[in-house]
């Protein structure tokens, strides 16, 4: 079931297009109301969070969804810094997948993909300044390379993109709107939310430049819905002997408590949403400093011809790092 208009390139996920679902429960759109400290305030801002991907052909087995054959492995990167420009955070992604050789990932058999991005924006606000996005995709036998580069100069209201297949750059001013945050910033502004609280929800709009390009429109109207209840969710990756406060589990690896939102566009046209989870408890740094709602754990969801064709990529933290110092 191939979704159109409203898939949404969000930073991660290895064919970098998924698509994303609308959102029933989010009511009219407003505008977000953040945090009235960041969640990763710290004297000087670092924060480092990798994340193990992994990308399974799904099954259903006595009425549940369940994991059936891995396709791809990879690795994604946060990496919030501060700006060199005064009052701005820096935050820098990057994300590789390999698949590998099962029958059911087609061209992208042994194919590596890749992504980096960087997005600036305030650090009170998280009105994003600057963003650019590379993204290396594979040549597939039979396809035009669907690579490219794309920027957004949000001062002026202009986006570039530079695609693999073409000579020249395209140029576009977008509709940027009073608050709108950037593709690549969505967990991190999903993360300050006040309504990321469980049972909470929130409207808010998102900008996905490349999609502004393909489709000839503006920003997206998105919603976020968070779980009533906490999820145990489990860190069987992660590598670093600092827990930052977390318990372990059985097999004597962390776990958190953690919330569960779904993001997602609020049109009629649309796919899978994706979900992410965040700790609820703080990750502690020092005596006197902790992180708050960090992010450990992403799910996202895409289907092939059919209902039955369907995979599921998973982001789980593997190492994090923070520190009042800068780096």
């Amino acid at each position: 079931m191939k979704k159109k208009s409203t898939a949404i390139l969000v930073a991660l996920c290895a064919a970098f297009i998924p698509l994303i679902a609308g959102c029933n429960a989010c009511g009219g759109e407003t505008g977000a109301a953040l945090d009235g400290r960041m969640p990763w305030y710290m004297p000087t801002l670092y924060e480092f969070s990798e994340f193990k991907i992994e990308k399974y052909l799904m099954k259903v087995d006595s009425d549940e969804i369940k994991r059936d054959r891995l396709l791809a492995e990879g690795t994604a990167s946060f990496t919030l810094e501060e700006a060199e420009s005064s009052g701005n955070a820096r935050l820098s992604i990057c994300v590789t997948v390999t698949y590998n050789g099962d029958d059911a990932n087609g061209t992208s058999r042994n194919l590596t993909d890749s992504m980096n991005s960087e997005v600036v924006f305030s650090k009170t606000t998280l009105l994003p300044v600057t963003s650019k996005k590379s993204v290396k995709s594979a040549k597939r036998a039979g396809a035009e390379d669907m690579s490219y580069e794309v920027t957004v100069d949000y001062e002026n209201a202009q986006a570039v993109l530079n695609r693999a297949n073409q000579n020249k750059p395209e140029t576009k001013s977008i509709n940027i709107g009073s608050q709108t945050f950037d593709n690549e910033q969505l967990f991190f502004a999903m993360r300050a939310f006040s309504a990321l609280a469980p049972g909470s929800s929130q409207s808010f709009r998102l900008l996905q430049p490349y999609q502004s390009f393909v489709y000839d429109r503006g920003t997206y109207p998105m919603g976020m819905t968070v779980a009533g209840e906490l999820t145990e969710f489990a860190l069987d990756f992660y590598k670093n002997d600092n827990l930052y406060g977390m318990e372990l589990g059985e097999n004597s690896k962390p776990k958190v408590n953690a919330m569960c939102a779904t993001v997602s566009i609020s049109e009629e046209n649309r796919g899978p949403a994706i979900k992410a989870y965040y700790s609820s408890q703080p990750f502690k740094i020092s005596t006197n400093i902790s992180t708050n709602k960090v992010l450990v754990g992403i799910t996202e969801t895409s289907y092939g011809a059919t209902l039955n064709q369907r995979t599921d990529t998973f982001y789980t933290l593997s190492d994090y790092r923070a520190s009042t110092v800068s780096q």
